[in-house]
């Protein structure tokens, strides 16, 4: 007669490869995009100047408000603790 240990490892190898190929047909299909690169030619260094200085004056003009008074409350709190 079959051990009974064999037949346990044979029952959950069974099981184990039934999920395996029922996971296998049942997960959804993925598809992955290719991106091609964006060349474009004309362009010069000037523009990537412009585009620099435009980033930097809106860098600069971005209200943070008042952080000072922010942090404060938050080492109020952390040495509360």
């Amino acid at each position: 007669m079959i051990n009974h240990k064999l037949l346990t490892i044979l029952v959950l190898t069974v099981v184990l490869l039934v999920g395996v190929i029922y996971y296998a047909n049942n997960r959804p299909d993925v598809q992955y995009e290719t991106k091609t690169p964006n060349t474009q030619t004309g362009q010069t260094a000037t523009q990537a100047d412009d585009d620099t200085d435009v980033i930097n004056s809106e860098i600069e003009n971005v209200d943070l408000g008042d952080i000072d008074r922010e942090f404060q409350a938050i080492d109020s709190d952390i040495n509360s603790l």
